[in-house]
């Protein structure tokens, strides 16, 4: 069994274990504001150039990616140009044109009566 001993009466515990060298505290703000200055002197051309590279790049990639865009478009023109002269010749399509398409796409009449009170 252990025996229960006085913690607070042992003098190895109340002895300093560490030590601080004389003048530290005193002498401390000074070298951490010399390691600041070193610190600020030392930044390379890479690390202040860094952030405006990744930022050119950035601009580059998106550039890139609309272009890749504008092109793909380019290659679908004739898909579009038929979509384009649909919607503006819409003013001149007939009821009976209307009504075929209906027809022929397959609506039924609860979705059309839907349509009807949504607008």
């Amino acid at each position: 069994m252990k025996q229960n001993r006085d913690i607070l009466g042992d003098s190895r515990l109340k002895e300093k274990a560490y030590s601080v060298p004389e003048g530290y505290f005193d002498e401390l703000p000074g070298r951490i504001a010399d390691r600041c200055k070193a610190a600020e002197e030392k930044r390379s051309f890479f690390r202040i150039a860094a952030p405006y590279a990744a930022m050119a790049a950035s601009f580059v990639l998106i550039a890139l990616a609309g272009s890749a865009v504008i092109r793909y478009g380019r290659e679908k023109g004739i898909e579009t140009q038929y979509v384009s002269r649909e919607i503006t010749n819409a003013g001149q399509v007939s009821e009976e044109d209307i009504i075929n398409y209906l027809i022929s796409a397959d609506i039924s009449s609860a979705e059309i009566a839907y349509l009807e009170n949504y607008e």
